[in-house]
């Protein structure tokens, strides 16, 4: 592969909607570093699990739920977990847990195999702390390696030639 496609890295800004505050999550580690504990993506069924671990400890898991009518790549609403395509994230440092109410997890992708890229952003992602109810936005951005498949997504497919069209006809 190309030398810069194999980091699996994450950056994504969380903002305080009272104080306004931001900070940043981040990592980057060997793509064969990736797993569930360091970062990373796996596919289970038609649902796609993304482990986004900074180094403080610091993990933000998102649930996609691929559909029939949903596919990757595009957009995915999210809500309230635990139905459907839904967000968490744990700060241990600040002891907090945040669930997801709204917000959108964009996939740029489809991604089908072990090794494979899952890339994609969260826009607004709104998450709220169930204890003080407070809200944090959550935006940013994801390419990190799939390290286990079972199942399969439901993709969006390009649509194939079945003309040759690849072929060079002009001799």
């Amino acid at each position: 592969q190309q030398a810069n496609t194999d980091k699996t890295t994450f950056e994504v800004e969380t903002k305080d909607n009272t104080s306004g505050m931001t900070t940043k999550e981040e990592n980057s580690i060997e793509d064969k570093n990736a797993s569930q504990a360091n970062s990373g993506a796996s596919i289970a069924g038609p649902i796609l699990s993304i482990y986004l671990v900074a180094p403080s400890g610091s993990t933000i898991t998102a649930i996609v739920e691929t559909t029939e009518s949903v596919r990757a790549p595009g957009a995915f609403t999210v809500m309230a977990p635990p139905e459907g395509t839904n967000v968490s994230w744990l700060n241990p440092i600040a002891g907090q847990i945040f669930s997801s109410e709204s917000g959108t997890i964009q996939l740029e992708n489809c991604p089908k195999a072990m090794g494979d890229k899952v890339k994609g952003s969260f826009e607004n992602v709104q998450v709220i702390n169930e204890i003080d109810g407070s809200t944090q936005t959550l935006n940013g951005d994801f390419d990190i390696a799939l390290y286990a498949v079972s199942g399969a997504l439901f993709c969006t497919e390009a649509p194939v030639n079945d003309m040759g069209g690849n072929m060079n006809d002009n001799d």
